[in-house]
């Protein structure tokens, strides 16, 4: 498996999740497009996997959608290879844990920092 089809792989499933919580909000593509900003045609090709997001607009579209990255990106797993890891795989596997675990941090900072302001 090539490092191209691991990432249209993972920006499928990114689509489902994406689906999913804009679904479960009772929410059309429109609507979601309207709160994150993001044009109708940017985001149906990310919801059906054809397009990688940025983690700005995954933040706009999960924020629109009433969740958070967090949500998000615990339902995602690397996709595993049937065959050994080439280093470049592994290496995105590895910035793909850091970036999760620094959202992760970051939410709760931003959510620390809401509970202080109050």
């Amino acid at each position: 498996m090539t490092e191209r089809r691991t990432k249209i792989q993972m920006q499928i499933k990114l689509g489902g999740i994406l689906k999913g919580y804009r679904e479960a909000a009772g929410l059309s593509m429109q609507e979601v497009c309207k709160r994150s900003g993001m044009s109708c045609d940017r985001y149906k090709r990310c919801e059906v996997g054809i397009a990688p997001m940025s983690l700005q607009q995954l933040m706009d579209v999960a924020e629109a959608c009433g969740v958070t990255v967090y949500d998000i990106l615990e339902h995602i797993q690397p996709v595993q290879r049937k065959s050994k890891m080439d280093p470049a795989h592994i290496k995105m596997m590895a910035t793909f844990s850091k970036l999760k675990e620094f959202v992760q941090e970051s939410i709760k900072v931003l959510i620390r920092g809401l509970g202080k302001s109050k």
